[in-house]
């Protein structure tokens, strides 16, 4: 893992906060019980607030482009693609980092995201953007895993990390001490 820049810092401590919110909110229940929006949705609104960032969420392209032509600004350019979220320099009007959000239990769904970012990311059009995936898990107690602590969702983290296309930037892992708690925990890609 490297050292993580102050963009995917923030990335990570919004979703922290996502599902720290969500368990309060909903006197419980982790990110999983709602739409994965949620997450989406909440890291956009941190975002904005507190970086240099402009976030689109879920936008298409399309009505990116009318928006901005409507408003008399210049469209960009090197968005030709729909993503979770969409990030630009509130000074700029190019897009900065593109990112995919994934709430699941197994690799594949997470590789679907990594491959999608990164075939993009190859294009005339994806050049000079930063493409990334945040990927949540969680570790259900069901009896066949008693006793297993957080070491089991670094392992899916860790089985994500060893593919070509991406690098591991940043995880958090939360282990609650109170056994009736399940561990939980983030780990985003920075994609190639």
């Amino acid at each position: 893992m490297v050292k993580t820049n102050k963009f995917e810092k923030a990335i990570l401590d919004a979703a922290i906060a996502a599902q720290e919110f969500h368990i309060e909110m909903t006197d419980g229940l982790y990110l999983p019980y709602s739409h994965e929006s949620f997450l989406q949705n909440f890291i956009a609104i941190e975002m904005f607030k507190n970086t240099e960032h402009c976030v689109n969420v879920d936008a298409s392209p399309k009505k990116i482009r009318e928006f901005a032509a409507s408003a008399g600004k210049k469209p960009p350019k090197n968005l030709l693609q729909r993503f979770d979220l969409v990030f630009w320099l509130k000074s700029e009007d190019r897009v900065k980092a593109i990112m995919e959000i994934k709430e699941t239990w197994g690799k594949n769904p997470v590789m679907d995201d990594i491959n999608k970012v990164s075939k993009y990311l190859k294009t005339k059009d994806g050049q000079d953007i930063h493409g990334y995936v945040l990927y949540y898990t969680d570790h259900g107690r069901k009896d066949k895993w008693k006793g297993q602590d957080s070491k089991f969702i670094q392992a899916r983290f860790r089985k994500i990390e060893k593919e070509k296309k991406v690098e591991l930037r940043n995880t958090y892992i939360h282990d609650p001490k109170d056994k009736d708690w399940d561990p939980w925990g983030f780990a985003l890609f920075r994609c190639y």
